[in-house]
């Protein structure tokens, strides 16, 4: 069974995500702007249109259900093909700054005006390869944290990722609900047995770590999620 809106509004709710009207009508649109460019761009496999909610939209809002982001981070969603984690995020928190970053041109040129006819002022599209980034004085250790979906090893995030992010190091308190994150990080969705990838990018970040979380909401009925993982690479 795939979920609907109001299921996932309702799992927001439930781990004190707070989704006011505005976030839901675009998180909606959303959902029919990915159906419609896609019939020309592949922005996701046309055989998972039916579950968008659950397997992206869900996907990529689990982060902000688990884990605690401060005010004003600037996250870079590397290989974000249909905008995915980058815009769900940037609707649900507008307070957070998110770059868009893909290699293939035509999913750019179609995530500028999906993130146009969404109204999203904190998002912005760049059509590049990520490894490129680091040789740009507007990247270069710009970002708090990097995110990505599925996109490739954790030890090529780790080595295509540090030279984007802030050489300082910030440890964000817990609060009561949800785990706290130190900056800067790296944060990929992933599934399946990650223990080789995780014990490859160990080795590859030093005195850092690797936390593997269980996105786990199957105990709410969720279907589609199951074995989905958030990896997180946190630099001592």
């Amino acid at each position: 069974m795939s979920l609907c809106s109001e299921d996932v509004f309702h799992i927001c709710e439930q781990h004190n995500l707070t989704i006011d009207e505005e976030a839901r009508k675009r998180l909606e649109l959303y959902e029919i702007l990915l159906k419609e460019y896609n019939k020309s761009v592949n922005l996701i496999s046309r055989k998972d249109v039916d579950n968008i909610w659950t397997n992206h939209i869900l996907h990529s809002l689990s982060p902000l259900l688990l884990l605690s982001f401060a005010p004003g981070l600037r996250l870079l969603d590397i290989g974000t093909g249909g905008g995915l984690p980058g815009i769900p995020i940037a609707i649900a928190r507008p307070d957070l700054s998110i770059s868009l970053v893909d290699s293939i041109g035509k999913k750019t040129v179609v995530l500028d005006e999906i993130v146009t006819r969404l109204g999203i002022r904190n998002a912005s599209v760049t059509n590049g390869r990520v490894e490129s980034l680091a040789g740009r004085k507007d990247y270069r250790g710009r970002f708090e944290g990097i995110i990505a979906r599925a996109v490739a090893p954790l030890s090529d995030l780790v080595r295509w990722s540090r030279p984007l992010l802030v050489k300082d190091h910030i440890q964000i308190a817990r609060d009561i609900e949800k785990r706290g994150i130190s900056i800067p990080f790296i944060m990929a969705l992933k599934g399946g047995d990650l223990s080789r990838e995780i014990a490859e990018a160990s080795g590859a970040i030093g005195d850092g770590k690797v936390d593997e979380l269980d996105i786990g909401f199957s105990r709410l009925g969720v279907v589609g999620l199951e074995g989905k993982k958030i990896v997180i690479v946190k630099y001592s």
